[in-house]
């Protein structure tokens, strides 16, 4: 909602009997950044909230996670990046333990698929190196508890392949297809 400043779109939650007011959860943003006007990913179990924003430079998407009662502030998911970075095709695991998500982490021009932690305790990893044409392909995505499936064009020959892929990054992609 834009309840503190009108255009400024921030993330809030409120039980759903009303019997408290609603609880900022993101940060208050920088100048003309805010919370991406998108339903945000919640855990299967209501305690966790995942979200896109452009809090901490304006224009350069990213990735955070935060407790839905509002008992720790947000947390950057996502390794640093290049100006004007872009976190997109974000899924959650199954199991609520890890979040997948596409961005050009390694400034090179390139999306390519990262898996993190949902609490933030590791780096994210890479979990396959694809060379999307701008952010496409994010949308075929499947994330289990272990693996990852995802359909790309992977050799950059304008060519669709599925793939699959560890979730924690700890081999090589297989392609399926």
């Amino acid at each position: 909602a834009d309840q503190a400043i009108v255009g400024r779109i921030e993330l809030y939650s409120a039980p759903v009997d009303g019997s408290t007011p609603a609880l900022r959860l993101s940060a208050t943003p920088v100048a003309g950044g805010g919370v991406l006007p998108e339903l945000p990913l919640v855990t299967s179990d209501g305690t966790r909230v995942v979200y896109r924003a452009d809090a901490l430079s304006d224009g350069e998407v990213e990735l955070f996670g935060v407790p839905s009662d509002g008992s720790a502030a947000p947390q950057r998911l996502n390794a640093p990046m290049a100006h004007a970075g872009l976190v997109v095709g974000v899924k959650l695991a199954r199991d609520d333990a890890r979040v997948v998500y596409s961005a050009d982490q390694e400034v090179d021009e390139q999306y390519e698929l990262w898996s993190v932690p949902l609490d933030g305790s590791a780096a994210p990893v890479r979990v396959l190196r694809v060379a999307f044409s701008g952010v496409a392909g994010q949308a075929a995505l499947d994330v289990s508890a272990t693996r990852v499936l995802c359909q790309a064009d992977r050799d950059g020959n304008a060519r669709i392949e599925l793939y699959s892929a560890p979730i924690d990054g700890s081999a090589a992609a297989v392609e399926l297809s």
